[in-house]
């Protein structure tokens, strides 16, 4: 999974088999979207866009005030920075973290301490601070399902020491290029 999820949701539909199959996923995905999703991150390209062409026009801010722009470009501004911007940053913490902390492939199922790894490594706080220490609290709830996250801060350092006990992986950054496993 990725940060941008109309992004992701094209990927899936590129890969998926047949015609069918990707009418499905592409309706499925346009009911999920629909209308929030899209117009952030439509705001967001079109951010993106403008701001790159105008720096590579060699004028910054200046086709803005020409064409009658610069009240929509200010609004366009606080809406990325205030709204979009922080959503964008949270949602490639949480993803980042959470496609990492999970193992993928040649692990059993049903072995759970197999299934994750703590992330709980002093590089990881900047996006641990945008995902509430999920990283570093996630694998306790494949043990203790019913704990809200609250809770699962709470008793992070009782639940790491059995966790090491029992041999859950802590900071196995060498998967990053195993493909999580």
């Amino acid at each position: 999974m990725i940060c941008d999820l109309m992004l992701s949701t094209s990927v899936m539909i590129a890969r998926e088999a047949g015609w069918k199959n990707k009418v499905r996923l592409l309706l499925t995905g346009a009911r999920a979207y629909i209308l929030l999703t899209v117009l952030s991150w439509s705001i967001w390209y079109v951010f993106l866009v403008f701001h790159t062409a105008d720096y590579f026009n060699g004028a910054p801010g200046f086709y803005a005030e020409t064409h009658g722009l610069s009240a929509w470009v200010a609004l366009m501004n606080t809406l990325v920075v205030v709204l979009i911007a922080p959503n964008v940053l949270r949602s490639f913490c949480l993803h980042f973290i959470t496609s990492n902390i999970h193992y993928y492939g040649d692990v059993d199922p049903k072995n759970f301490i197999t299934q994750t790894q703590v992330l709980n490594n002093p590089w990881f706080w900047p996006l641990q601070l945008f995902c509430a220490n999920f990283g570093s609290t996630h694998g306790i709830h494949h043990f203790v399902v019913g704990e809200p996250f609250y809770v699962r801060q709470i008793t992070a350092r009782h639940a790491h020491q059995a966790m090491r006990e029992m041999g859950v992986r802590f900071n196995d950054v060498a998967s990053f290029f195993r493909a999580n496993r």
